[in-house]
């Protein structure tokens, strides 16, 4: 089975679903891209997504970038809580987000023929559009990157697992805009944070004037297979090699870029 095999035939909307499922193919969420971080590609994904939310979206200053180890995320103020797992950073533009596909959900239960569209395999519960099979998310890249024993941080554990959760239901909520945009026309600003995923990049949100993207960059870690549904297929043919850095790295803030988004 491909990754298109799982998709099923959802009419006109299915190659629009096809090519979001063939971009998350290429997401290894916990492998760093390597020396360049392709940072004009990514502002340029971000002025897109901030575009494409519309009046809810902040004129930022700039891009943030995190690159290190999980506990850049939780460590010093931010203490551990299954819900905020990184804390209240970046709550605006959760909120933001969430906002807009409660909108959409809201829209499908007044549309007969959008509700209608909500079924397998990708919506095992036909009508309901917040339920959605996993896409990415897997245990099996948390064992990848050494989070699989009992010994390892839960910390880390937690905080990795959420990344994965957050990857999937981005995938999930584009998915969804995709399956009913003819019905609906929506900006669907998910699009562009699958494209940050497949750059090596968690889009966390923005603060204080900036846009922060978290790249994990653990040189203990294995090299990390690619999770979930399409796993299989892209590791055959990309293989699990990586080069290693030498030495030992907790994590470095880089900073804003000098280029600043207007």
């Amino acid at each position: 089975m491909n990754a298109f095999d799982a998709i099923g035939d959802y009419g006109e909307a299915t190659g629009r679903l096809r090519a979001i499922i063939d971009q998350a193919s290429s997401i290894r969420c916990f492998e760093p891209p390597g020396p360049d971080r392709r940072e004009t590609e990514a502002e340029a994904l971000v002025r897109d997504h901030l575009h494409r939310l519309g009046p809810a979206a902040p004129k930022l200053r700039g891009l943030r970038w995190l690159q290190g180890n999980l506990a850049l995320l939780h460590e010093n103020a931010w203490a551990i809580d299954p819900y905020e797992p990184w804390g209240l950073r970046w709550s605006d533009s959760k909120k933001a987000l969430a906002d807009v596909i409660v909108a959409h959900h809201a829209r499908i239960k007044e549309t007969l023929e959008a509700k209608a569209r909500i079924r397998p395999p990708l919506w095992p519960l036909e009508g309901r559009p917040n339920v959605c099979r996993p896409i990415v998310a897997d245990h099996a890249a948390l064992a990848s990157i050494g989070l699989d024993d009992a010994r390892c941080d839960p910390r880390d554990r937690l905080v990795a697992w959420s990344l994965l959760c957050e990857v999937d239901e981005r995938i999930q909520n584009a998915l969804l805009m995709e399956l009913t945009a003819d019905l609906i026309p929506n900006p669907n600003p998910y699009l562009p944070l699958i494209g940050l995923h497949r750059l090596g990049c968690f889009p966390m949100g923005w603060e204080d004037g900036e846009y922060t993207l978290y790249i994990h960059d653990d040189p203990n870690a294995p090299p990390t297979p690619a999770p979930g549904l399409l796993g299989a297929m892209i590791d055959r043919a990309r293989g699990l090699g990586r080069a290693r850095r030498p030495g030992k790295r907790r994590g470095t803030d880089f900073g804003s870029l000098a280029n600043v988004i207007n």
